[in-house]
């Protein structure tokens, strides 16, 4: 992450002071990304894929600097300096930086989209997939900043695996990332732009090295406008956080937007950490939108005067996609840095996505084996017990979608689920949330629990749980037996559990075979920190005998 701060104005590139005060907008940059395969991809029936994969919303501006985008080449070349001092023989070059994102940081870099539209061509992924970059560029002063922030598809994409749980090069838009590590990325971004800031000498010295064509132009921009800026940023957190944020970012497969945007909008104080922002989330998986009324786990954001909870009888139609469009903008926010009062106009953008999730994304089809007798008998169980909570799918050769949603919320004290994020939005909150530009296309307002989620694709979203406490399927239908620490990420897929491939090791920590090739370092999920608790969904489960269990269990493949 790149200095934070709630002043959306911060000089970023430290442009002329007088200048910006007499309302020039030139000094304000915009990036306009040259993407001919975005542009090419944008011709075909689904337009909106496209913005899901290469659109910025707003998110590559000088005003972003200040928030969420990072100058792209003095963060990789920065990382890699700092790598070689622990490892002399650490190449400097961009595609060391790449497999670095990879590798420690849960980002991927695929060799296919599996679900493009019959005939798009494939995309040649420079940068880790879901990193939008683009070139900010003024003649007066002569600026030329390659900046660099996440897309929708940073979290919003998976590997796919074959039939026995092999992790394969290919991946599913819309599914949600298990391995993506915000807070760990957050931290590294940290140690590098520290760096940076107290050695600029070297700092440029590793951006020539690492990108032998950069700009002169590009190189001066850095030096007279970002470090000195990025210098006082570092010099005022050091005091205090030594770390960007004054909250956790989440973890492997988590997000903590609810902390973010409270710090976006002021109302968390910098200047200490807040551990009790402890609201973590699993990256949804997006293929039920079309039927959902809300946003996230707790439904907590809906259109204005719209209802939050409900079933809805068909997918929504112009205006109603218009409004969650508009909903969805507020992601913008949290996830890029965007101004508060910028987000609404990325509606019509946003637009596009939600025609794309609601007409054509489907969920990946299960790749392994199913006992479709015993899924028979499981699908006749998920009708009397879960059906009127979870809802309904509809199957295709291509993958499942739901059908139907009741878009209900349980209360926390009836599930028996981690309380931490539903108690996230307090009544404050929502009266100040009220009085924020993000009214206009939000309604904050605390639900009381958590919405049962819709289940499509449910074999794609391992771990569970809306905070992603539970490694497999079996472990939730066992809750006695539910790991109290496990490795957050496994490269394999356990089919016969359903979920990540993990065994038992003598200290008691779940882990991923070490045949696996995992990637170091490791990130232990434990399930005694605030926000990360396991339980939940106990009542319910003992009405279940061990042949219901493994029945359902065989059913849920098939969503």
């Amino acid at each position: 992450m790149p200095p934070a701060s709630p002043s959306p104005r911060l000089a970023a590139l430290g442009l002329c002071l007088a200048l910006s005060a007499s309302g020039c907008a030139f000094l304000r940059g915009y990036a306009e990304a040259d993407d001919s395969f975005s542009r090419s991809l944008a011709t075909t029936p689904s337009p909106g894929l496209s913005r899901f994969l290469f659109d910025d919303f707003q998110g590559l501006s000088t005003d972003t600097l200040a928030r969420a985008a990072v100058p792209w080449k003095l963060l990789a070349a920065s990382t890699l300096f700092v790598e070689r001092q622990k490892n002399p023989g650490q190449e400097l070059s961009e595609a060391a930086f790449n497999r670095l994102l990879v590798e420690r940081y849960g980002f991927v870099m695929p060799s296919r989209v599996a679900n493009l539209p019959e005939g798009a061509p494939q995309p040649v992924f420079t940068k880790p997939m879901g990193i939008v970059s683009g070139m900010v560029r003024r003649s007066l002063p002569a600026v030329e900043l390659e900046v660099s922030n996440l897309g929708c598809s940073t979290c919003h994409s998976s590997r796919l695996f074959d039939e026995d749980g092999n992790p394969t090069d290919d991946v599913w838009v819309g599914s949600p990332s298990s391995s993506i590590n915000p807070e760990a990325f957050a931290t590294g971004a940290w140690a590098a732009l520290q760096w940076a800031a107290e050695h600029p000498s070297d700092a440029l010295a590793a951006v020539r090295s690492t990108f032998p064509k950069v700009s002169e132009t590009e190189l001066h921009s850095l030096e007279r406008y970002y470090l000195p800026d990025l210098k006082k940023r570092i010099a005022e957190l050091d005091a205090t956080l030594h770390r960007f944020t004054p909250y956790s970012n989440g973890g492997t497969g988590l997000t903590n937007g609810a902390g973010t945007l409270q710090y976006y909008l002021g109302w968390l104080h910098g200047d200490r950490f807040h551990p009790e922002q402890a609201g973590f989330t699993s990256v949804p998986t997006l293929a039920a939108l079309r039927r959902q009324r809300s946003l996230l786990c707790d439904a907590v954001y809906a259109p204005p005067g719209q209802r939050h909870t409900g079933a809805m009888d068909a997918p929504p139609t112009g205006q109603e996609r218009l409004a969650m469009a508009r909903l969805a903008s507020l992601v913008t926010v949290g996830t890029l840095g965007v101004d508060p009062a910028v987000a609404p106009s990325n509606a019509a953008r946003m637009k596009d996505v939600v025609d794309w999730l609601v007409d054509d994304h489907l969920a990946p089809p299960f790749p392994g084996k199913i006992d479709e007798a015993l899924a028979g008998e499981g699908a006749r169980l998920y009708g009397r017990r879960c059906q009127s909570c979870h809802g309904t799918v509809e199957r295709t050769a291509r993958g499942t979608r739901g059908s139907s949603f009741p878009n209900e919320v349980t209360p926390t004290e009836k599930m028996g689920t981690d309380p931490v994020r539903a108690a996230m939005v307090t009544p404050k909150l929502e009266a100040d949330f009220a009085r924020t530009p993000l009214a206009e296309i939000a309604a904050a307002k605390n639900q009381g629990g958590y919405r049962a989620q819709p289940l499509t694709g449910l074999w794609a979203t391992a771990p569970y749980l809306h905070n992603g406490s539970v490694p497999t399927l079996w472990h939730f239908f066992h809750p006695e037996a539910r790991p109290k620490r496990f490795e957050a990420t496994s490269p394999t897929r356990d089919f016969v559990k359903m979920g990540l491939s993990l065994e038992e090791a003598p200290d008691g920590v779940w882990r991923a075979p070490k045949a696996s090739g995992r990637p170091a370092p490791v990130e232990v999920y434990d399930t005694n920190e605030l926000g990360k608790g396991n339980g939940g969904h106990e009542a319910q489960l003992e009405q279940l005998s061990e042949a219901d269990k493994r029945a359902l269990l065989e059913y849920l493949k098939r969503l």
